[in-house]
């Protein structure tokens, strides 16, 4: 019997987040942003418009 394998999102790091550019957001120095990533466990993609 044959599988389908899926393919997960590719894993954005915290260091690469293009969230971080957003002016809501301020800027975190490096230990601060290793302990924030820290938490992740995954990544959420959303389609733009999308709703929950």
């Amino acid at each position: 019997m044959a599988t389908t394998k899926i393919a997960s999102p590719p894993r954005i790091p915290c260091h690469h987040c293009p969230l971080r550019q957003r002016e809501s957001f301020r800027d975190f120095d490096n230990g601060e942003l290793d302990f924030v990533a820290s938490f992740k466990t995954s990544d959420l993609m959303a389609e733009p418009g999308a709703r929950s």
